[in-house]
């Protein structure tokens, strides 16, 4: 055997195959890897989106229920203050039954308005759906007996006896026996309606006299209804659902179409659905789900997430217990189908795929053409050699032998240059892959923060929105209040200055006008809120004024509270309204009293501050210039983190049923109708500091500055002509009518500008006088009175306003023969003012 064959391997290798396998193996390796990462980095990216997006649903879910749950406690509040104080008569169920219909109208989330008497009496005004159709309730007598139900026209006028049911009695009912065997505000439980066609609850409140003896109980239903149609207007995904169910795994609300309750069939009664019940799969497999992985609903405590699965497709899953100071005790679930969100990445996912594929395909060809130009030199150099091994000397040269190693040298280096080429291109592909993959991660930490940014700012405007929204409905009720008490007065005082009335009758009288003069005051604090309250604004010394009332404190405040007072050597003039500055002062020194039960050092603090530009300013909002700053700090509990951002709120307290909520709101407002600002810091066990910016006045302003909507000169005399009187409101306009003539004024009624207008077109000669409400349907008395101008008449023109009307009132006085009264006026106020205008020259 030759030495040749014996060197001769085993297994021969093509040069082809040594050049094309590891290129194409290295190739389809990088390709898949770049596959693996996109394809975790897109699941990654599911991950997160579902877990933000659930988080931020149920969020948007609570918020809804926290508004909607508490409005019916928040109008039972109202109702059950005004029954306390004789504001409304609990004796009388007419004016109970207009008074809860027109509550009604401003209230479309609410069924029903009712309240039951200790005689087991009814008053009830509701609507029988979610449509317009409306009705009143009112028992004989007003006592235990016949049930009669009436409907109503647009005006809650009653039209028709819809059914009359014997043997009804208030006290036996459980929204009557709940909320007088808890002595507070709670809810009933969730029912289904006799019509069969809803779910509703109850939100009920006894109601106590002065004396603490029971008038009755108030209460307020409301359908669940609307909870599902706020779930549906929700977009949860494409296919995503939400439902909310008691921890006994009753449905309450769905986002589906779906009723919480069986059909009618015939043959068994209606009732409530478990969510484990529900035709819709999603719904009934989450709560399924959640009933195997947790063995009881009951096991919920907070937000938790989780995953299953349903026919093969992964489901994101997150439950959060719902609970309110009543009684509430809910489960808010959000589930959405990882479906909703794979659809665009595997579609993402299929593209990049093929074009990998195709990469490597061309990778691939582009090898295989390279390997035979590369091989193709040393075969024709093989071939050369087995010539010359066969003595063929003729194709064996030196000079073709040269050339040919010269060739496959170049072929060679051409090789090892595509090679490098090659690997070169890839490294940047890959490079260039990395690049975006970091990329990809950055703007998913800036998405991040922007996220919370928004989430941020949506939290701040949805309390403003509630702010605002609180504050317009406060505002309403104080004009609705003002109208009412413009009677009160009115009358009250007419029917005191009789002579022939017996001593008691008068004394009543004097009494009736003394609480009437109160729930005017009740009605400032709620303009104080709204910002809508008439302020005396005038230059005012704040040093004087606080030491006036740190000393009225420390003779009235509990022993074991010490007070001080700290000021350096300055002048704190500003122009503000003294009584509503003594206001604030008082609202925060008895809120500080509260806070220090075993009493405390209670301080106040003036001093002089200048904001300068591009210098940070105490509170957010503040203006360069000059402020003066009081502050008052106690050493009491201070305020917890959860109760801080709700204190300037209306209507929200910790101490109820003793307090109404109304005196930090009453601050917030009374301040910021100031131009001023607040702030407060405050330790948990340390103390609260209540710090109030306001505008401080220049050194050398001496003016009086002072703003009064009615100067009161002395009675006029009898004269002729008659005074045109302009209210919508009936009662207000007869009380103004009855007055005017208890003065031997000669009076012609109108109920709206344009009837005015009407009558002035008439009888226009006849009038020497205008006395109009500012705020009517159509045209008010601002319009009214720009249309007599520009008619040419100069007839004198009275106001009647409850708001302020400065602004308005400057201006219109260019025009001449205007002045204003404030709402609701006294007898003896509407007759200056009257006797004032008509011996003005016009």
């Amino acid at each position: 055997m030759s030495p040749n064959v014996r060197n001769t391997p085993a297994v021969k290798i093509p040069l082809r195959m040594v050049l094309i396998v590891p290129f194409v193996i290295q190739l389809a390796f990088v390709a898949g890897l770049v596959g693996y990462i996109s394809s975790r980095n897109g699941q990654r990216a599911v991950n997160e989106v579902a877990h933000d997006l659930r988080s931020e649903i149920a969020a948007r879910i609570e918020e809804h229920l926290r508004a909607f749950l508490a409005t019916p406690h928040g109008i039972n509040r109202i109702n059950a203050n005004a029954l306390r104080q004789g504001v409304l008569d609990a004796t009388d169920p007419a004016i109970l039954e207009r008074y809860f219909w027109e509550q009604l109208q401003i209230f479309d989330s609410v069924t029903s308005i009712y309240f039951g008497n200790t005689a087991g009496g009814l008053v009830d005004a509701g609507r029988e759906s979610t449509d317009a159709s409306l009705y009143v309730i009112v028992t004989d007598g007003f006592a235990q007996g016949t049930f009669n139900k009436y409907a109503t026209d647009a005006l809650g006028n009653r039209t028709a006896l819809v059914s009359a049911i014997p043997d009804f009695d208030a006290r036996t009912r459980s929204w009557y026996t709940g909320a007088v065997e808890k002595g507070d505000a709670t809810w009933s439980d969730v029912y289904l309606l006799f019509t069969g066609n809803d779910l509703a609850i109850a939100a009920s409140r006894p109601v106590y006299d002065a004396q603490q003896n029971l008038l009755g109980v108030v209460s307020i239903d409301i359908f669940t209804s609307h909870l599902s149609n706020f779930l549906r207007s929700l977009e949860i995904g494409k296919t995503g659902q939400s439902f909310i169910m008691e921890r006994s795994g009753l449905l309450v609300a769905s986002s589906t179409a779906e009723n919480p309750f069986t059909a009618p069939n015939g043959t068994e009664a209606q009732r409530r659905l478990f969510a484990s019940e529900s035709s819709v799969p999603l719904i009934r497999s989450s709560a399924e789900f959640l009933t195997e992985r947790l063995g009881s609903y009951d096991a919920i405590t907070g937000d938790q997430q989780f995953e299953f699965e349903l026919e093969g497709q992964r489901q994101f899953l997150q439950v959060s217990p719902f609970h309110d100071d009543y009684g509430i005790d809910w489960l808010i679930v959000v589930v959405i189908p990882e479906s909703d969100f794979m659809a665009q990445i595997q579609a993402n996912n299929r593209t990049t795929t093929l074009l990998i594929v195709g990469a490597l395909a061309l990778a691939v060809i582009i090898g295989i053409v390279t390997a035979r130009w590369i091989t193709r030199p040393v075969s024709r150099l093989k071939d050369s050699a087995q010539a010359l091994a066969r003595g063929e000397w003729q194709q064996v040269t030196a000079v073709d032998r040269i050339d040919e190693l010269d060739a496959l040298t170049r072929a060679f280096n051409t090789m090892a240059g595509q090679l490098k080429q090659t690997l070169e291109d890839l490294i940047s592909e890959v490079s260039q892959r990395t690049q975006a993959q970091v990329a990809l991660q950055h703007s998913n930490r800036c998405l991040e923060g922007t996220l919370d940014e928004l989430k941020a700012m949506q939290e701040q405007m949805m309390q403003q929105e509630r702010m605002a929204a609180v504050g317009q409905m406060a505002a309403g009720i104080a004009h609705d209040f003002n109208n009412i008490m413009a009677s009160i007065v009115l009358y009250a005082q007419m029917t005191a200055r009789a002579t022939d009335l017996p001593p008691y009758v008068q004394e009543r009288m004097v009494l009736i006008d003394q609480q009437a003069q109160q729930a005017s005051r009740l009605i400032q604090q709620i303009l104080d809120f709204s910002r809508r309250a008439v302020l005396n604004r005038k230059r005012l010394d704040l040093l004087s004024v606080l030491k006036e009332q740190v000393k009225l404190l420390s003779r009235t405040l509990p022993e074991n509270i010490e007070t001080a007072l700290d000021y350096n050597a300055d002048v704190y003039f500003i122009k503000a309204d003294e009584a509503r500055i003594k206001q604030i002062v008082t609202n925060l020194a008895l809120n500080a009293r509260d806070a220090m039960p075993e009493g405390g050092k209670l301080r106040f603090a003036l001093e002089r501050i200048e904001v300068k530009p591009n210098e940070p300013s105490p509170v957010s909002g503040m203006g360069t210039g000059a402020w003066v700053a009081l502050s008052v700090s106690d050493t009491g509990t201070g305020i917890p983190d959860d109760v801080l951002p709700y204190i300037f709120e209306p209507f929200f307290t910790t101490k109820a049923p003793l307090c109404s909520g109304l005196g930090l709101a009453q601050v917030h407002g009374i301040v910021a109708q100031h131009g001023g600002h607040i702030g407060v810091k405050t330790q948990v066990g340390k103390g609260t500091t209540f710090a109030i910016y306001l505008p401080a006045l220049p050194m050398a302003e001496n003016s009086s500055m002072t703003v009064s909507p009615l100067e009161m000169p002395m009675l006029a005399e009898e004269r002729g002509g008659r005074i045109l009187v302009v209210e919508d409101d009936a009662a207000v306009r007869k009380a103004l009518v009855d007055g005017l003539e208890s003065f031997n004024y000669q009076t012609l009624e109108a109920e709206s500008g344009k009837s005015a207008l009407a009558i002035l077109e008439q009888r226009g000669a006849d009038v020497v006088l205008v006395l109009s409400d500012r705020v009517m349907p159509g045209m008010g008395g601002s319009e009214l009175f720009q249309a007599l101008r520009q008619q040419g008449l100069t007839v004198p023109v009275i106001l009647l306003s409850g708001q302020p009307m400065e602004e308005v009132f400057e201006a219109l006085r260019p025009q001449g023969g205007l002045t204003w009264l404030l709402k609701p006026t006294s007898l003896e106020q509407l007759a200056q003012a009257v006797a004032k205008a008509l011996s003005k020259p016009v």
